[in-house]
């Protein structure tokens, strides 16, 4: 009987251990476990939800390691920045430095581009200058034809190639040089091409008709050209036969008169008979001009 009393004392108490232990924490979110199912070793309980346990240490080290590696982040995060600011840096450097560089290139350009310009432009003004001196020459010399008389060498002729011939003393601004006197003075050797007025004036004393032609022999031809004849009719008096022409005239020609009839009194004192030769445009003015103008 009081083992039968005992025993039920102990399972009384039993029960009462139990219903205090499986009381409810309603301050605690997570439901309440049995602590029969807690181990405790030092350390204390956060928080049971059956699924998982979660002491203070094992808090304590997550938030550790979640604080470790937010700063890692953040360090990693400030290197990344710190690295794209630097090559930032270095690109707008580069850019700056490219800049520099293609306007120095362009400068370079310009200048040399101005220089040739500028070398042009005075090649220019020189051009025009000389064109300006040619021109203003060119005017001057046409307007200042030259002109070269020839009086005869000896008072009188009977020959059949009247002369011989010689320049007169008369000399001007307007005097022309540009000749040669040959064969014996008898024929008048031009030494420059160009245009020309030949007149010429013969003065006989005889009553009978006269008459002369005027020739030219040119460098290379076979054969001696007539230019132009002067005739006068029988007369009692003396008589003078003049006539003259406009001929292009090349370097090297020549001029001469032969008398038609035989035995002919001609005078060539100064005043009675001579040849006259004017120059109006010559060759080398137009190459001139036209080394000019190319």
């Amino acid at each position: 009987m009081n083992f039968l009393i005992s025993m039920y004392q102990d399972s009384n108490e039993n029960n009462r251990v139990n219903s205090s232990n499986s009381s409810v924490n309603y301050n605690d979110p997570v439901r309440p476990v049995i602590s029969s199912t807690l181990e405790f070793s030092n350390q204390m309980e956060v928080r049971n939800d059956k699924n998982s346990r979660i002491t203070r240490q094992n808090f304590l080290r997550s938030e550790t390691q979640y604080n470790t590696t937010l700063e890692d982040k953040t360090s990693h995060d400030h290197k990344l920045i710190s690295q794209s600011e630097l090559r930032m840096r270095r690109m707008r450097r580069d850019h700056k430095e490219s800049e520099k560089g293609q306007n120095k290139i362009e400068n370079k350009r310009q200048h040399i581009k101005d220089k040739d310009e500028k070398r042009r432009q005075s090649k220019k003004k020189k051009r025009q200058q000389k064109r300006q001196q040619n021109r203003r020459g060119r005017k001057h010399k046409r307007s200042r034809p030259l002109m070269a008389t020839f009086i005869g060498q000896v008072p009188e002729s009977v020959n059949a190639v009247i002369g011989r011939w010689m320049k007169s003393n008369a000399n001007h601004q307007y005097d022309f040089t540009e000749f040669h006197l040959v064969n014996n003075n008898m024929e008048i050797e031009i030494g420059i091409s160009g245009l020309y007025i030949i007149s010429v004036q013969i003065f006989y004393v005889s009553n009978a008709t006269n008459s002369y032609w005027l020739l030219l022999n040119s460098k290379g031809a076979s054969t001696t050209r007539k230019l132009i004849t002067c005739a006068t009719a029988p007369s009692d008096m003396e008589v003078s036969c003049y006539t003259s022409l406009i001929i292009y005239l090349q370097e090297r020609d020549r001029l001469s008169l032969q008398q038609v009839q035989k035995e002919r009194l001609i005078k060539l004192k100064e005043g009675y008979s001579q040849i006259q030769i004017m120059l109006l445009d010559n060759d080398r003015r137009h190459t001139m001009v036209e080394d000019v103008q190319t």
